[in-house]
Formats: structure tokens, C-alpha cells, sequence
């Protein structure tokens, strides 16, 4: 599995939290946390690998979403730093 943190910027007064949450749900990406602040929303994700490494393209592709940023996992992570992709070097 793959894990990643995101941070999201979204146009204020829109439907993006349930876009985004439709978005993960269809795409096979687990929400692992959430939270949203103002024009904000922090996102935790895990899913297969290559659900995980295309999620930040889905999600920039919403209208009402202004920037996705990806964020570094917090350090002791077992996780690999791209998009925290670890697991078999066979399936790359």
C-alpha cells in the first residue's frame, strides 16, 4: 500500500469536500485522515500504487479545486518519500 499527505486548496463557499471525498472513494483510495480549515483540507490517503501516485492529478482536475500540494510523511514513516510508495520491485 501506498500512503500520502496532501494538501489541498479549494474556492471557498464550493462543493469540493464532497468532490473530493466522491473522488477517493471511486478512485480505490482509502481516506486515512481528514481535515478542513477555511479554504484548506488536509488529506492522508493509502491505497494500491498506482491509485495513489494518480490521485493528485484527479483531484487538481476538480473545478473547484485551486492547488494540490503533496507533503513530506512525517519522519519514522515506514513508508518511501514518493507519494510514500514502498512494497515488491517487481510491480514497478
Amino acid at each position: 500500500m501506498c500512503k500520502a499527505n496532501l494538501m489541498i486548496h479549494v474556492r471557498s463557499g464550493s462543493d469540493a469536500l464532497h468532490r473530493i471525498v466522491c473522488v477517493c472513494h471511486r478512485r480505490l483510495v482509502q481516506i486515512v485522515a481528514l481535515s478542513y480549515a477555511d479554504d484548506e483540507i488536509a488529506l492522508t490517503i493509502e491505497g494500491d500504487e498506482y491509485h495513489s501516485r494518480q490521485i493528485t492529478s484527479w483531484l487538481d482536475a476538480l473545478h473547484d479545486v485551486v492547488a494540490v500540494r503533496e507533503l513530506a510523511l512525517p519522519s519514522g514513516s515506514t513508508q518511501e518519500v514518493a507519494l510514500g510508495c514502498g512494497g515488491d520491485d517487481r510491480l514497478r
